[in-house]
């Protein structure tokens, strides 16, 4: 029996805070949850992402024959590049710089880590960057540099080495033009219109507008690189668009319609879902009610949103507990999340 030829698997560079786990969480509503494959987080873990994307011979065609179509992760280009078959097409998300590190700061690090968060522990920005994180420092460039050591010192070419292999991306997505971004790639990989659901949503935390003038030139400073390759992606980004023509603006015009249809019952749902899991003045741990949402197929960022809404609060330091006052009913004609 002819066996028919594989479809060549795609490698999601997903550097965090740029709405990639929005983009993954649609293609499983494409193909299938089987077909989309996390790595991980090689910032926090290099050993296990690269064992994730490393395979024995064979591994490959095995997992394509199987239904695997996407590998993602918070992984530098060079693994999986190193890893992955000859014929990969990948793709990224790029975010305005200054934007990502606010957002990757107020997420991560201000508080000392997630695992920390309810002891208030704050790490001033001035602090964050003279620990000399990575993940605050041009990490976009770091990402798609392709070096075997992206996470520290970088070389003189790393700007030029990430310029040239972003050239060779078949999809290059900007954050702060979502909804385009993800019309190119559905068009790109034949997916159709497919609505998005938002999945991370960042609350709570200070705009670049709202930012001090002092605090957004930090920022900057410490990433110089990465600000000339958000300006390199834009320009590659607009020659995509021009190329696809006046057919791409009715497919945007699609897909957001559909994505906010989408997004308003998953608000829904999660008003729902709370309103049972957790009423007026009940506690329930977090894990549980998280695990309750993915069973109903509600989004967690859904989840996080209307959980803010409900004046839900965290319990005391250790209990990993919600909890759930009485405040009035919110009014759902403010919006929902929007990709973080």
């Amino acid at each position: 029996m002819e066996i028919a030829p594989r479809e060549p698997p795609i490698a999601f560079v997903h550097i965090p805070k740029t709405a990639g786990a929005t983009v993954t969480e649609m293609f499983g509503r494409a193909w299938s949850r089987a077909a989309v494959q996390d790595a991980g987080n090689f910032i926090k873990g290099p050993e296990r992402a690269t064992a994730k994307i490393a395979r024995r011979p064979g591994g490959w065609e095995k997992w394509s024959r199987a239904g695997g179509r996407l590998m993602v992760g918070h992984v530098p280009y060079h693994v999986f590049r190193q890893h992955m078959p000859e014929d990969t097409l990948y793709m990224t998300f790029l975010r305005e710089p200054v934007d990502r590190v606010l957002s990757h700061y107020h997420a991560h690090v201000r508080v000392g880590g997630l695992a920390n968060r309810r002891l208030g522990v704050i790490v001033p920005l001035e602090e964050a960057f003279d620990r000399r994180l990575p993940e605050l420092t041009n990490l976009a460039t770091r990402f798609l540099c392709g070096q075997p050591a992206p996470m520290g010192e970088l070389p003189p070419t790393a700007l030029d080495d990430a310029k040239e292999n972003l050239g060779n991306f078949a999809i290059v997505g900007m954050q702060e033009r979502f909804e385009a971004s993800v019309a190119l790639l559905q068009r790109r990989f034949g997916l159709g219109t497919i609505p998005y659901v938002n999945r991370h949503v960042s609350v709570d935390r200070p705009t670049v507008e709202g930012l001090p003038a002092e605090q957004r030139a930090l920022i900057g400073q410490h990433n110089l690189l990465d600000l000339e390759l958000y300006a390199f992606a834009t320009a590659l980004f607009e020659e995509a668009v021009q190329a696809e023509g006046q057919g791409l603006a009715a497919a945007v015009e699609r897909l957001t319609a559909m994505s906010e249809a989408a997004n308003e019952e998953a608000i829904r749902s999660a008003r729902n879902l709370l309103d049972g899991v957790l009423p007026p003045g009940t506690a329930a741990p977090r894990a549980q009610i998280y695990a309750a949402a993915a069973a109903a197929g509600v989004p967690a960022g859904a989840i996080k949103y209307m959980a803010r809404l409900l004046g839900v609060e965290p319990g005391p330091p250790g209990t990993k507990l919600w909890v759930r006052g009485d405040r009035p009913e919110p009014d759902l004609r403010e919006g929902g999340p929007s990709p973080a």
